[in-house]
């Protein structure tokens, strides 16, 4: 969150920082060669900074929702009964997706982040 709290104060200091070169420019005392050059540059570091903010507020988003896939996961096994039948319900709860490795190996990729790295008996 600190760095997003970073990001948020350069935003802000480049708002400024724009809204005085927009006055500059209005009060004739900049060229508007200068102006359009300084305004593309503070336009694209703005850019720039909302899109590593938005990066970053991903990553935060995914890493609770990792966190709460998890503890829902641990919840079903702390109750559940084992069972070897297929259950579709329970594959689009907890699955992300599958990697087929090999002939021999699949890959189960949960929605918490694990990966469980399954062999199958080819005969």
């Amino acid at each position: 969150m600190l760095r997003i709290d970073e990001i948020d104060a350069k935003l802000e200091k480049n708002a400024e920082r724009r809204e005085i070169l927009v006055t500059l420019m209005t009060r004739g005392y900049l060229e508007p060669a200068l102006f359009t050059s300084e305004s593309n540059e503070l336009s694209s570091e703005a850019d720039a900074l909302a899109e590593e903010k938005e990066k970053l507020m991903g990553v935060i988003v995914g890493g609770i929702q990792k966190t709460e896939a998890l503890t829902e996961l641990i919840r079903f096994v702390g109750h559940a009964e084992p069972s070897t039948d297929f259950n579709g319900e329970l594959v689009e709860r907890f699955l992300e997706t599958a990697t087929v490795s090999s002939r021999e190996e699949v890959i189960f990729h949960l929605k918490c982040g694990l990966s469980l790295t399954e062999r199958i008996n080819v005969e």
